[in-house]
């Protein structure tokens, strides 16, 4: 499925958001990895330390679990 989130345009769009989407997202069973693109081209996307994952780098739930709160269930079930 193809959604647009963010004003890609721009390159505006928050580690908040690109986390909220790759936390949910890996946290199904069979999901590592997320990647996004846009009209089929990688694009790079923010991490929650702030630096930019590059455009040919998949980011995973590890790279926004500092985005979590304590108390919160990880993709572990821990």
């Amino acid at each position: 499925h193809t959604r647009s989130l963010c004003d890609w345009s721009s390159d505006v769009c928050s580690s908040d958001l690109i986390g909220q989407i790759v936390l949910t997202l890996t946290s199904r069973p069979g999901i590592g990895q997320v990647s996004f693109r846009v009209a089929g081209e990688p694009r790079a996307v923010p991490r929650a330390g702030g630096d930019l994952a590059p455009p040919d780098e998949p980011v995973a739930y590890d790279d926004y679990s500092a985005l979590l709160s304590p108390g919160i269930i990880t993709a572990d079930g821990q």
